[in-house]
């Protein structure tokens, strides 16, 4: 018999077990790149969130600009002055509810931590810290009681 055109079952399994070896290798190839790239892409937006809100804080005195004593405001900010902090303004936002700030800092499905350190020391913290989770740190040179601070702004997925 001529065994040129026959395939044989030792063939066949060889065979098949190359092409599904390949093709997991090519399938999970492809879903870690695509991770990869929406991890990324999510990053981005968090950073985005995260500048937006530091400079709302340190640049803003917020909408109204007395908000720390309307009953109604649309928009928080910390700052007198650009990057110069208000007592007044730190102390209504440690009282304020953290959901109720969520909304007005726009950021209703993530999770913010606010710090302010002062030579080291904290002076202000507002918010929730999480672990393990995908976050974005920005950080702002502020003026606080006229000296120069640090404004820590964390936004989490």
């Amino acid at each position: 018999m001529d065994k040129r055109a026959q395939l044989e079952g030792f063939d066949v399994i060889v065979g098949l077990f190359i092409f599904l070896l390949l093709f997991t290798f090519v399938s999970t190839t492809w879903q870690e790149i695509f991770n990869l790239t929406e991890r990324g892409r999510q990053l981005e937006r968090l950073k985005l969130k995260a500048v937006e809100l530091s400079d709302q804080l340190a640049l803003s005195p917020g909408m109204p600009g007395n908000w720390q004593i309307a009953s109604d405001y649309n928009k928080i900010g910390l700052s007198v002055k650009p990057r110069k902090i208000g007592l007044e303004k730190l102390n209504a936002m440690q009282n304020a509810d953290y959901n109720a700030l969520k909304t007005k800092m726009n950021i209703e499905g993530n999770d913010y931590w606010v710090r302010i350190t002062m030579q080291q020391q904290i002076v202000f913290e507002k918010g929730m810290q999480r672990e393990r989770s995908l976050s974005a740190k920005v950080e702002r040179i502020v003026s606080y009681q006229n000296n120069p601070a640090l404004l820590s702004v964390i936004i989490y997925e």
